[in-house]
């Protein structure tokens, strides 16, 4: 409580009561704080005008009621009832019951928490794509290795690509590395670059094809261009998948079966990038993996459509060649190009698998071991008579091309082996031993 003094003003008669604090016989006076804006009258401090203050608030401050905070909170503040959270949580709280976990690819775990009992982890890619294991516990894992296709360098290689033309100014052709197929400004004109070979598809490993395409002009009056992974007749797409490009500039991905093509336009695609696309002029890594259970497309990394059959296949044959082409149509005199920097088509795992035998003993005019795609690993040879000629056709029948021959051979009756090393076929594979006897094991698959 204030020890009152008595105190007389300056020039004054009569005294004031002064409140003070006396401390050892000293009185300390007692005053009481005002604030106004200058050439205001001051008002007392109090609940309603409170004393401006500057810098740091205590966290009783920060508490208090209708006081706004900004900045991290503390472990406590995150987990007080109605405070919404979002970012990383601790270990112990991804172990909190009905905690669902998914592990991006690029991060781990510790063995420990990898084998807690109710932490269910999904090892995934940034394309949806989630690893599996086998049940002795060993991740499945796959060694891709090219199938078809290689760069290009001053020529076309007429061992690995076959480059077709036909009208005025058509071309399909290499120049410093770059192949440019062209329609011409014929009608019916087209430009037309095939792999030589087809990439074998089989279903436990999905194909993948991946080139760098430069579209220099994205609208050509009357003119479609196609690029992927499709077989042809001429220049008709028959089976397989591809990128198609038309007149208008619209980018398509489509699946063809047996001739008959499915497109899906932009404006209606699934992918991460949206509904639409929309081409340039600037080179790009155009992808698409499929197998019989899907196909994906890809620009640049970025999925662009997927398409999961449901009641048919997407397409009868997935044993097919890269093709790009460059067709105008019946009425087309514009030229449209294509600038095919590189291609190839990669198999998502090793092309191994159980081999076959078949057993011959003396000449056989055709004998069909398989159709379609296939290799042979070699041939157990034996009671050889003099001129016998032994020979495998890639072919279902005893024409075509020959994948070896022994040539006319001298009688012998000790055995002998000939590795072929996994020679690949495409259309069947057939035997046949002529002119005399001998005895054959044939092993492929």
């Amino acid at each position: 409580m204030p020890d009152n003094i008595d105190v007389a003003p300056s020039k004054a008669a009569v005294t004031a009561k002064v409140a003070t604090d006396l401390v050892d016989n000293v009185h300390y006076p007692v005053y009481k704080l005002a604030v106004s804006l200058d050439g205001s009258t001051p008002v007392h401090v109090s609940s309603t005008n409170p004393l401006p203050v500057s810098g740091p608030l205590t966290d009783t401050e920060l508490r208090a009621t209708a006081v706004p905070v900004s900045g991290p909170l503390t472990d406590t503040e995150l987990r007080a009832t109605a405070v919404p959270v979002s970012g990383p949580l601790t270990d112990t709280e991804l172990r909190d019951s009905d905690v669902g976990v998914a592990v991006n690819s690029t991060v781990g775990l510790t063995d420990t928490e990898l084998r807690a009992t109710h932490l269910h982890v999904v090892l995934e890619d940034d394309f949806g794509f989630q690893s599996q294991m086998t049940p002795m516990r060993d991740m499945k894992v796959t060694e891709p290795y090219r199938v078809v296709g290689s760069s290009f360098g001053a020529s076309i290689d007429a061992k690995l690509w076959t480059a077709i033309n036909s009208g005025t100014a058509s071309a399909s052709g290499v120049a410093s590395g770059i192949s440019t197929i062209s329609s011409g400004t014929s009608n019916d004109g087209y430009g037309q670059l095939s792999s030589f070979r087809s990439a074998r598809f089989q279903f436990a490993h999905p194909l993948q094809f991946r080139a760098a395409i430069r579209i220099p002009d994205t609208t050509i009056a009357l003119n479609t261009r196609r690029w992927g992974s499709f077989s042809v007749s001429t220049v008709t797409p028959q089976n397989g998948c591809y990128f198609e490009i038309d007149a208008a500039g619209t980018l398509s991905v489509v699946c063809v079966s047996g001739g008959t093509p499915t497109a899906v336009s932009s404006g209606s695609f699934n992918g991460s990038s949206g509904t639409t696309y929309t081409l340039d002029t600037d080179m790009h890594r155009y992808e698409i993996i499929y197998f019989t259970a899907g196909v994906w497309f890809y620009i640049d990394d970025i999925l662009i459509h997927s398409i999961i059959p449901t009641t048919a296949l997407l397409a009868e044959d997935l044993t097919v060649p890269i093709n790009v082409t460059s067709v105008n149509d019946a009425t087309g005199v514009t030229s449209g190009t294509i600038e095919f920097w590189n291609g190839v088509i990669i198999k998502l795992g090793r092309d191994i698998t159980a081999p076959l035998c078949f057993y011959q003993d003396g000449t056989v005019a055709a004998e069909v071991l398989k159709i379609g795609a296939g290799t042979v690993q070699k041939l157990n040879i034996a009671d050889v008579s003099n001129t016998a000629v032994l020979t495998l056709y890639d072919n279902t029948a005893a024409s075509g091309t020959i994948l070896y021959s022994t040539g006319a051979m001298g009688a012998q009756s000790k055995p002998f082996i000939v590795d072929l090393t996994g020679v690949a076929f495409f259309t069947g594979l057939t035997l046949a031993i002529t002119g005399a006897n001998c005895k054959v094991t044939v092993v492929y698959e």
